[in-house]
């Protein structure tokens, strides 16, 4: 590969995150001439999916190199089983059903069994969902990108109320049908849900005008809300604390209630193999929900205006936390828009507003990777850039020179992941950014009973003062995430202390940390491995200070991937200005070949030779 890359280019890409993936599909699908380069030898970067063994390699890389300390740190990988399976006799037998039929015993798993079914595994480094109605899953229909891709529905929606797990109504029916909200409360929380999803900008900025200094839950309390209800809507639904502010807890509400019903019976979907495989599938082929900052509820907060609007404390907590993921500070226009982005996700594609990609969020960047491919794009994978060059040509022009393994790499454009880019390049303008903590788990049970396989999105609220509210996503083996009898368990949350001190409280509340005998039965799944760690937050610092130069930010802690879509499109309109931002790729049966080839003879059979010869 190294004497036959050419050397000139319009667009160089150098790292396969979710934004760089984006980039280079849209760019190569308009013909550009694209080179997409990796210093990895796989696809994702922060964003991959990997088995278990690829997993186990990374956590020794980033242990034994101090550059990558500087995007990942404090991992602390524990295991709670041992390295050998027991003798098979030693193992339980299975237990006696009512109809006679007896279960198979359960399997007692090892660090050896684990090794051993390694392919199986896709866990993932930046675990996210995608709305029904959200910005990426629009883009993978019009682009028709979701070909490379699969999607299950995110089955439910979960929170944590008075000491223990609680299922979160999302549609009409589950309001209903729930047996833990009364029918006052139901009717009070039908009714502020669809005024939230109905409000258009003119009349969200006239609604909120006074709550833009208070939270969401203060708005959910105002609106009514029991205790109850207030908990599953501020930490089940949108994903928030008590300090949500209320415009973010009404964003998040809209966002999860918009995509609920179109695949599944929750809002969100979870890309088979992982979420690393996102970002490939780009490599080879609000407005409505905005509010005016200069309203009297700009200084209040989501929850004061929910309190205003007459919703129980059930009910703010419903719409607070699990709707709109805040937390009692969330701004009020802040949590407007979060509820509205959930409720417009409603009844989509399911019963919640979210999808969860087959394998994993790492296969979309993969998807996108595939486009670009499609198109012409050239991938060189395992091949890092050496140094790079800022020059000025004729007529005031730019062009970049890339040196990549003692060979010169000339360009008109670099899209660089931040992580891959020189220090001097990137702008020292100082950003906000708060570090992300994150904990992987695989339990050998789900966290909540259920009749079929779930898969779950879990807000908690902030256990202590100050702290964060933390998503929990469950994925099981239908997701292609793991072998059966298991389940991988992703926490997520704005770093305080380190990944241990902030997550290991939630995981207490829902795991059984203790190991032990597997097949003793508790009220809690064992967890069996986990791994802690933080990563850094580059989302707020990706800007260049060269001509020619793009970067591309790494992984935030959101919910979804409406942030990388977003930089990416912006990226390419200083690319390509008045280009169409990733057009349709045809189908292989739509595409016409020109005529303006000479055809051979046509075929003939053998019988028909052999009449030919004897005729001779």
């Amino acid at each position: 590969m190294d004497d036959d890359l050419p050397t000139d280019f319009q667009v160089i890409v150098v790292g396969t995150g979710m934004v760089e993936s984006i980039v280079a599909a849209a760019c190569s699908r308009i013909h550009k001439n694209v080179l997409h380069l990796d210093s990895s030898d796989h696809y994702g970067g922060l964003w991959a999916s990997y088995n278990f063994d690829g997993l186990q390699k990374f956590i020794k890389e980033v242990n034994s190199d101090p550059e990558k300390q500087v995007q990942v740190y404090n991992l602390r990988e524990q295991w709670y089983i041992e390295k050998e399976s027991p003798p098979e006799e030693e193992k339980g037998e299975g237990e006696a059903k009512e109809d006679g039929k007896t279960e198979p015993p359960k399997k007692i798993w090892s660090q050896a069994s684990f090794a051993a079914e390694y392919r199986k595994f896709n866990i993932d480094m930046t675990p996210k969902l995608l709305f029904s109605r959200g910005p990426l899953v629009e883009l993978l229909i019009s682009s028709n990108i979701a070909r490379y891709a699969e999607f299950r529905c995110v089955t439910r929606v979960l929170t944590w109320l008075d000491d223990h797990l609680v299922p979160v109504p999302c549609s009409r029916a589950d309001v209903f049908a729930t047996e833990a909200v009364g029918i006052v409360e139901k009717r009070m929380l039908m009714k502020m849900l669809t005024s939230i999803v109905a409000y258009n900008e003119e009349e969200m900025n006239n609604e909120f005008k006074d709550w833009n200094d208070k939270t969401f839950k203060e708005y959910l309390t105002h609106k009514g809300l029991t205790p109850n209800l207030i908990h599953y809507v501020l930490f089940a639904i949108a994903g928030g604390t008590d300090a949500m502010p209320c415009l973010e807890g009404v964003r998040e509400c809209k966002k999860f209630l918009m995509s609920l019903g179109r695949y599944g019976n929750t809002p969100f979907l979870w890309p088979m193999y992982g979420s690393g495989e996102l970002p490939q599938c780009f490599c080879s082929y609000h407005k409505n929900s905005g509010f005016n900052s200069g309203r009297d509820w700009n200084d209040k907060t989501f929850k004061e205006y929910l309190t205003h609007k007459g919703l129980t404390p059930n009910l703010i907590h419903y719409v607070l936390f699990a709707i709109a993921g805040g937390t009692d500070a969330m701004p009020c226009l802040e949590g407007v828009r979060e509820c509205k982005k959930f409720l417009m996700s409603l009844g989509r594609y399911g019963n919640t507003p979210f999808l969860w990609p087959m394998y994993g969020s790492g296969e979309l960047p993969q998807c996108f990777c595939r486009l670009c491919a499609v198109f012409g794009g050239v991938y060189c994978l395992n091949r890092p850039i050496d140094s790079v060059e800022t020059k000025t040509v004729e007529e005031g022009k730019t062009k970049v020179v890339i040196e990549s393994k003692s060979k010169t790499l000339n360009c008109e454009h670099l899209v660089i992941g931040i992580n891959e880019c020189p220090k001097d390049l990137v702008s020292p303008e100082p950003a906000e950014t708060c570090d992300i903590s994150k904990a992987v788990f695989i339990t050998n049970g789900t966290i909540m009973k259920s009749e079929k396989e779930p898969l779950t999105l879990l807000r908690f609220p902030p256990l202590v003062e100050g702290g964060g509210a933390v998503t929990v996503l469950e994925v099981g083996p239908a997701t292609g995430s793991c072998p059966k009898g298991l389940f991988v368990v992703y926490f997520i949350t704005k770093k305080v202390t380190d990944a241990e001190t902030d997550l290991r409280p939630y995981a207490d509340k829902i795991f059984d940390l203790s190991g032990g005998d597997q097949t003793e039965e508790t009220d809690k799944p064992k967890c069996l491995w986990s791994l802690f760690y933080n990563v850094k937050d580059t989302s707020g610092a990706a800007s260049s200070a060269a001509a020619g130069v793009h970067v591309c930010s790494g992984p935030d802690a959101g919910l979804d991937f409406d942030r990388a879509v977003e930089q990416a499109e912006q990226i390419f309109k200083k690319i390509c200005p008045g280009e169409e931002f990733l057009p349709r790729a045809p189908d292989p049966e739509e595409i016409v070949f020109e005529d303006d080839v000479t055809h051979g003879p046509e075929f003939q059979r053998e019988d028909e030779d052999a009449e030919g010869d004897a005729k001779e």
